[in-house]
């Protein structure tokens, strides 16, 4: 990714070093983890346990809450005297209670908890850190953020106490792990993310709930729309889910197109596989997109699981059912390297229910949804609004942020102090000219026409159906009960030099490369096109182009490759064996290029 982001480069997940741990003979043939002489032996025991049994394993985290546990520090214990704990009995603001009623019976707002001093929390993180460091463990998810709030009442307030931990909280990862080996978890609350300065990565929604069946449709409503507004501040975490799962589906497409991790809580040896290979590349690599997954324009202000609340309307009398809402798909979208992704979902039959405090199934028959994904689903190919019409700028604005993110066309380097990267910057430029050329002529000169000519290449991978789409055409999906589609979509390119709009004269031949020219010249586009795709089987198939180059452009007599040189094209094409590592004929030198352009 962070070749071709402008702005701050992304975390490494590279942990940090840690003590060189040797396995005891006698765990390598102890017949459990749980067996009684496990107690016995210290934590970095059990994590060299792991590592000795599941040998691929990279990472491995330890889950602990920010209080300490979810029920803060043990007031009795000598190992935490000498962070001074004190009783507290938690309060939550009016709020809170308005929102989530039952808080004010959780066990821990009647009993209360130990709480730790503020000028002690650095050294409760750091004690709690440098012990799973030294354990083996390489990071940590810390939960129950969005509680802290309630520790505020005779501290300073809720808001200066948050403000105070989790710089303490972050400090402590940033010297034991390192900050990008940290899950920020249940901290919803502006206290918590406006805090943030070290750690980036945040869940966006509540938990995956494996048994609870009405829970997995709102999960991918909630990760959409929580996305755009949490996803301007953190790195959007949509959580876990099983592979082998009556919801998997979904799921996977959702972290397909969610610009964010992808991480499943399967029992070992339960895994769908199959499923797996379409998020994931063997050697564990994700192809991500590269900004948090938002609903389209046109989901913003509709409820897709078409639930009619009746606490919604202060108007409506609480035993006065209302019917369900319109039905509706909910569409996500999302950005590559070259070209965008979209998702579309049914999602209708249960969500949250605020009187039962609980996710309910309102909905057993669920009928089917028809999605209409269209070009104008992306900001930056949008329709632009009237002139004179106030939206005007603001698309016009939209498509050039979007363009500037996804093509780095500004590198500032300093060649003298770092000739390595400005050499670099200054390929990376030349490679992505001819994207470039067509992001500034997007920004500069977004109108109308620009729209009206544009023609992209839409790949649906449910259906397998390769499209050729206008502003004015669409892909009509109709969706069953936790139906999917996601929807690549890439801008047609003409094989053409980028210095002209001439096109490229080549011999195409008959089946499918003669099929896809007619359909392309059907749509007014002439000679030979292509649109970079990527790999098919992969749900995020866009994600998979890392970049894309040309290699030379060769019209009548002479061929330019990208050094600028010319040469003479041979001008008959060569029939015989190739080789495969060149993917260029045996009996034909390999500076010298054929009469058919490459990219």
């Amino acid at each position: 990714h962070d070749s071709i982001i402008t702005g701050p480069r992304r975390p490494s997940l590279s942990p940090l070093p840690r003590p060189s741990l040797s396995l005891p003979p006698s765990l390598s043939t102890r017949p459990s983890l749980t067996s009684p002489q496990t107690a016995e032996k210290p934590f970095s025991s059990f994590v060299s346990d792991l590592r000795h049994r599941f040998a691929t394993l990279d990472l491995i985290y330890a889950w602990h809450a920010m209080p300490g546990y979810w029920a803060g520090v043990s007031l009795d214990s000598t190992d935490t005297a000498a962070l001074n704990p004190r009783p507290h009995l938690p309060t939550p603001t009016q709020f809170v209670k308005e929102m989530e009623p039952g808080v004010q019976w959780d066990p821990v707002m009647l009993g209360g908890l130990g709480a730790i001093p503020n000028d002690k929390a650095s050294d409760f993180y750091q004690g709690i850190h440098r012990y799973l460091r030294e354990s083996g463990l390489d990071g940590v998810k810390v939960d129950a953020q969005g509680a802290m709030g309630t520790f505020g009442e005779g501290n300073g307030g809720g808001p200066e106490l948050v403000r105070h931990f989790t710089s303490a909280m972050e400090g402590s990862v940033s010297d034991n792990f390192g900050a990008s080996h940290c899950i920020n978890c249940m901290c919803h609350s502006t206290e918590n993310m406006y805090n943030y300065k070290l750690t980036t990565m945040a869940r966006v929604s509540d938990d995956f709930y494996p048994r609870d069946t009405p829970s997995h449709t709102y999960h991918i409503a909630a990760v959409a729309f929580n996305s755009v507004f949490m996803g301007e501040i953190v790195n959007a975490d949509w959580d876990m889910f099983n592979s082998k799962h009556d919801a998997a589906g979904i799921h996977a497409a959702a972290r397909a197109v969610g610009g964010c991790a992808v991480y499943t809580s399967d029992k070992p040896g339960e895994h769908d596989f199959d499923l797996l290979r379409r998020l994931v590349f063997p050697d564990g690599s994700v192809p991500v997109a590269l900004r948090p997954g938002r609903p389209t324009a046109d989901c913003l202000f509709k409820d897709p699981t078409g639930y009619a609340d009746p606490l919604a309307s202060t108007s409506a009398p609480p035993n006065v059912a209302k019917p369900p809402a319109d039905p509706t798909a909910l569409k996500i979208w999302n950005t590559n390297r070259f070209g965008y992704v979209v998702a579309a979902f049914n999602l209708r039959g249960s969500a949250w229910d605020r009187r039962r405090r609980s996710y309910q199934t309102f909905e057993e028959e669920v009928s089917p949804v028809t999605a209409k994904i269209t070009i104008g689903d992306i900001p930056a190919w949008a329709p632009t609004p009237a002139p004179g019409s106030a939206g005007v700028a603001g698309v016009a604005a939209a498509a050039q942020f979007e363009s500037h993110f996804r093509h780095t066309d500004e590198v500032v380097v300093d060649s003298a102090a770092d000739p390595a990267a400005a050499a670099s910057a200054a390929e990376l430029t030349h490679t992505l000219e001819p994207q470039l050329r067509r992001a500034r002529r997007t920004s500069e000169g977004f109108g109308a026409d620009s729209v009206a000519e544009r023609v992209v290449v839409a790949y649906s991978h449910v259906s397998g159906d390769v499209k050729l789409m206008r502003a004015s055409d669409e892909i009509s999906v109709e969706l069953g009960t936790r139906d999917y589609e996601v929807v690549t979509m890439a801008e047609l390119t003409a094989l053409t030099n980028p210095d002209s709009s001439a096109g490229v004269d080549v011999d195409v031949g008959a089946g499918a490369s003669a099929s896809a020219s007619a359909s392309a010249n059907a749509h007014g586009v002439a000679g030979l096109s292509w649109a970079p795709i990527g790999l098919g089987n992969m749900l995020n198939s866009g994600g998979t182009v890392l970049r894309c180059v040309w290699v030379a452009w060769c019209r009548e007599s002479t061929c330019t490759d990208m050094q600028g040189q010319r040469n003479e094209p041979t001008n008959q094409r060569t029939n015989g064996p190739t080789n495969q590592r060149t993917n260029r004929p045996t009996n034909q030198p390999t500076n010298e290029p054929t009469d058919q352009p490459t990219s």
